[in-house]
């Protein structure tokens, strides 16, 4: 069956993960000495937010997750995946992955290839997991971080299942493969969008706008945001792809949740959990839609990851 990874946004919350069904948590930790040095003009990962629950705050909220995951034994992987940083800060970063490894935590997610490839050297025990902020397209892209340190390729928001499978079967060394499957199928590709998920603005693909079509005769045509905030998973979902996630070579499956409420977030895992119950046991891809269909209480968001496949099927 396939894993469960969820974004964790504050250590409270982890019991809460595991025990609704997720099989692990990815989180951003900020330790305090990079704040008095760096604030937040230069962020440690993909998330600029103080205030927010986002981040694990300092090392006794990290030495507490730590503790936990002891007790209940599904792992967190901290997440170290800003785009790139300032040459001085790849060995102040080392020293703060280096202090995690040391404190328990031997996984991490990275996106900027010059860490990627300082943290191999430095530290060789480590395990990488390639970020979805990466610009991993093709199998080709995938060569350049393919080797023993890069355990797992999370691959982006806007890759079919089909240019998925190519790259899984193109991997020599990678063992796990990770897919987006609910929220934030954001408008942009990660390694190429310059926004923040700070405080005080909102991310640029979260400004009001409007999707439409120019005709030939210059006419304007707009068409209905994809985004309803009723609907379940309006800002991206991948369920009824899980079969085909499946049958790839998919290992584990993310819900993007870092700053989102717990209640939102337990009833996401709760729902890919019976979602994958429901892939583990298909006979087909039509037996698998037609019993997510029977345990999907709300109506479909049609803001689908992998809408490329859908149609195909349709």
């Amino acid at each position: 069956m396939m894993k469960i990874t969820a974004g964790l946004g504050h250590v409270d919350d982890y019991p809460a993960y595991i025990h609704a069904g997720a099989d692990e948590v990815f989180c951003g930790y900020v330790p305090d000495s990079w704040y008095e040095k760096y604030g937040m003009d230069s962020p440690l990962n993909r998330r600029e937010v103080r205030y927010a629950h986002a981040q694990i705050g300092g090392r006794n909220e990290l030495l507490v997750l730590r503790s936990m995951i002891d007790d209940l034994g599904a792992p967190a992987i901290l997440t170290m995946n800003a785009l790139s940083y300032l040459p001085e800060q790849y060995p102040i970063i080392t020293d703060i992955v280096g202090q995690c490894f040391s404190d328990g935590f031997s996984e991490f997610i990275v996106a900027d290839p010059a860490l990627l490839y300082y943290l191999n050297s430095q530290i060789p025990d480590i395990r990488v997991h390639l970020s979805g902020e990466s610009f991993t397209m093709n199998p080709e892209a995938l060569s350049l971080f393919d080797f023993p340190t890069v355990k797992r390729i999370i691959f982006h928001r806007h890759l079919s299942v089909s240019e998925i499978r190519k790259c899984i079967l193109s991997a020599k060394h990678c063992s796990e493969f990770e897919a987006f499957v609910l929220n934030e199928r954001c408008h942009f590709h990660g390694a190429l969008c310059a926004s923040v998920h700070c405080d005080e603005l909102s991310p640029i693909c979260r400004l009001p706008y409007l999707l439409g079509s120019l005709s030939s005769d210059a006419s304007w045509s707009t068409r209905k945001m994809d985004q309803d905030p009723e609907v379940f998973s309006s800002t991206g979902c991948g369920l009824c792809a899980l079969y085909d996630l499946d049958h790839s070579g998919i290992t584990h499956l993310k819900i993007v949740g870092r700053g989102n409420s717990p209640e939102n977030m337990i009833r996401d895992i709760q729902m890919v959990k019976k979602a994958t119950t429901c892939c583990e046991y298909a006979s087909s891809r039509e037996d698998f839609q037609k019993a997510v269909k029977s345990i999907l209480q709300y109506p479909c968001s049609n803001n689908c990851y992998y809408s490329q496949d859908k149609k195909r099927h349709d």
